[in-house]
């Protein structure tokens, strides 16, 4: 299988873990610092590249022809300063096509303390217009390969590029036959989403704010609040509406409740064991990937669709290069349900 990440708005992650809590308006000492080139794009494409990896040292015999081999090519925006940094991170299972621009990347600030993450995004550098071509035309050169069949499209929207760019990249995916895979939000997601993308993978934020867009009336007239959003049987029903109005799968992270996940012939649930995630910052990018390396989107086999998504959820808690036992007695500790979609109430 062969994988295209697409990565508009690229970013330094600059992370810091405080002792505490956060205090605003006063000193706050960091006891761990860490910066390292990022954006939901390059989480994805550094995640796939792991698993290439994991799955080469567990096979003994490599397939005779190269290209039926996984790999992953990421396509994303970047100075010759910054290549290098980028390929380091992406690892040597990933392919780098860097679309040159003159400026750095945006700096993104996360800090981390007992009451939470609490980020602070720069907007980034404008993507002009040649800019934004060299992209399209690096993307269509690698659709027209026969090889490539999942494009994954991550992340938000740079100045200078309008909001329904992911609709106009799912059309042509479509036309050529490819799957797509959309992780982004706000007017991003309500715009992409009306192009029938494969999969949407928004957190239960992003699906209200997906509601809010969509105006999704109750009958008795009202809007919903994101409290009684995601209580009940409310966020998986309109998802299950989503799913049959745009033809898209649907998967949703609910932070430490878990993820649901929608297809046409089951809804999922996933419970999340409570554990200390160490990297909070990439755990939705590598929940998303490991979710579609491991077959989740294969609609006729619920018990791979609930093995892919026991992986997903114990790689994006537990380093399994570090802790091969833990991530295993984790995976098993994850609680798969489906049932069977009950799609024909919902029309």
């Amino acid at each position: 299988m062969h994988y295209t990440v697409l990565c508009l708005n690229p970013a330094r992650d600059i992370v810091l873990k405080l002792d505490g809590s956060l205090k605003p308006g006063d000193k706050n000492i960091a006891r761990k610092t860490k910066e390292c080139v990022s954006g939901k794009g390059v989480n994805v494409a550094t995640f796939l590249s792991e698993r290439i990896s994991e799955k080469i040292s567990g096979t003994e015999i490599l397939p005779e022809v190269e290209d039926d081999r996984d790999s992953v090519t990421l396509i994303t925006f970047s100075n010759e300063n910054e290549k290098e940094e980028i390929r380091k991170r992406i690892g040597e299972n990933a392919c780098l096509a860097a679309v040159p621009k003159k400026e750095n990347m945006r700096c993104c600030y996360k800090i981390i303390s007992d009451n939470g993450m609490t980020e602070i995004n720069e907007k980034g550098n404008v993507v002009d217009e040649s800019e934004l071509k060299g992209f399209v035309t690096m993307l269509a050169e690698d659709v027209s390969t026969e090889k490539m069949q999942t494009v994954l499209m991550c992340g938000s929207i740079p100045q200078g590029v309008e909001k329904d760019v992911y609709y106009f990249f799912i059309k042509l995916l479509n036309e050529c036959g490819k799957r797509s895979v959309l992780d982004t939000s706000g007017t991003a997601l309500a715009m992409g989403v009306k192009a029938r993308p494969t999969l949407i993978k928004p957190n239960i934020s992003e699906l209200y704010s997906l509601y809010l867009d969509e105006n999704a009336l109750e009958k008795d007239g009202r809007i919903m609040t994101e409290k009684e959003f995601s209580t009940g049987t409310a966020a998986v029903d309109f998802a299950n509406r989503i799913m049959l109005k745009y033809g898209c799968r649907v998967l949703c992270t609910l932070g430490e409740k878990g993820s649901f996940y929608i297809n046409r012939n089951y809804v999922f649930f996933a419970d999340c064991p409570q554990v200390n995630v160490e990297n909070l910052a990439g755990a939705g990018d590598c929940y998303l990937t490991n979710f579609v390396f491991d077959g989740g989107m294969e609609d006729d086999d619920p018990d791979k669709v609930a093995g892919a998504m026991r992986s997903a959820g114990a790689h994006a808690a537990v380093d399994i290069s570090k802790q091969p036992e833990r991530y295993e007695e984790f995976k098993r500790s994850i609680n798969i349900t489906f049932i069977k979609n009950r799609q024909e109430e919902l029309r």
